[in-house]
């Protein structure tokens, strides 16, 4: 869990960093931008997200 926390750090501060370097940002909200949207898609398709959850609730009304 301290490696993928580790390696969601390092991925949002690169791609903060190219964000900010081409759209001509500052990079500190660039960084922030990019792993909020990390979070968003891990609140969406965690274990128990959005997504999943309604997915299993309508699987388990039609079986």
């Amino acid at each position: 869990m301290c490696l993928l926390a580790i390696g969601l750090g390092m991925l949002s501060s690169v791609s903060g960093l190219l964000l900010s370097y081409h759209a001509s940002l500052p990079s500190g909200p660039a960084i922030i931008l990019s792993a909020g949207v990390a979070y968003l898609v891990s609140v969406l398709a965690g274990a128990r997200g959005v997504l999943l959850s309604h997915h299993r609730r309508t699987a388990h009304r039609t079986a």
